[in-house]
């Protein structure tokens, strides 16, 4: 749903497995915002996702990656 600031995006509902993403070979199109979101949205799939062009993020996040891998770490 669109918003005058942003968007809500509303998850599947569905059991654990049911629902997610399979995996994917996301296109960001050299779009930063593209790239990133199909790096977070990966994070759910139940296989490999992979982000082409993702040479963009590093115009608006250099660091982005290191950053998610932190997170990452920290939360197990």
């Amino acid at each position: 749903m669109e918003k005058p600031d942003g968007m809500v995006i509303q998850g599947l509902g569905r059991p654990k497995e049911q629902g997610r993403l399979t995996a994917t070979n996301g296109q960001s199109h050299g779009d930063h915002r593209v790239a990133m979101s199909i790096a977070i949205g990966g994070l759910t799939a139940l296989k490999e996702t992979r982000v082409n062009d993702a040479d963009c993020i590093e115009t608006s996040f250099p660091d982005f990656y290191g950053k998610l891998l932190a997170l990452l770490t920290a939360s197990r």
